[in-house]
């Protein structure tokens, strides 16, 4: 195969810089992604204590832990604590079987 040619050789130096460029590109978006992950395990901290101090509710004699900190029914926004003063909305939720309440056995 013998030596380079200054053709090939300038391909090659050419295809290494090249390379070097979609090494930087993909660095950034690594060290991106690491960002990003580096956010979502601090918002899993912060979900999982939120999640702790959410209130149970009662409802036909049955307990029902409250999942979701936040919600909407119907277009209307509500918290988990307005579910601790509105008999009525833990009813329409046990009754549609929403996600925002677990029953606690």
């Amino acid at each position: 195969m013998g030596e380079l040619t200054n053709e090939q050789f300038e391909q090659l130096q050419a295809r290494i810089k090249e390379l070097e460029g979609d090494l930087s590109a993909k660095q950034g978006e690594l060290d991106g992604a690491a960002d990003v992950i580096a956010d979502l395990k601090n918002k899993n901290v912060e979900v999982a204590a939120a999640a702790s101090s959410l209130p149970t509710v009662s409802f036909d004699k049955k307990k029902y832990k409250v999942v979701i900190p936040c919600f909407e029914v119907e277009g209307k926004k509500y918290t988990a604590a307005d579910l601790t003063t509105n008999s009525k909305l833990v009813a329409e939720l046990v009754k549609m079987e929403a996600g925002v309440l677990e029953p606690v056995e």
